[in-house]
């Protein structure tokens, strides 16, 4: 999956290819492994774009990590907050 832009600064876009329809749980995640944000999403298969807002969570400058899952499939990537 991509995230854009990278790197962000309060919002972000999530574009993936779902494999299978599902619910599916996206977090995001601090560079100390403490998860800031969850939210559970049901998804058709094929290509999905989801906006994610992190202005609630005041974020500072530095990585984080998201993370994609559901029972069967799991993917991550770094993101890099300005």
């Amino acid at each position: 999956f991509s995230v854009f832009p990278n790197p962000f600064a309060d919002n972000f876009n999530r574009k993936l290819d779902v494999p299978q329809k599902g619910q599916y749980k996206i977090s995001l995640i601090d560079s100390l492994g403490k998860t800031l944000k969850t939210n559970m999403l049901l998804f058709q298969q094929g290509e999905q774009e989801i906006f994610f807002n992190t202005y609630d969570l005041k974020l500072a400058k530095g990585y984080y990590f998201i993370q994609i899952s559901n029972e069967e499939n799991f993917g991550g990537k770094v993101i890099f907050k300005n």
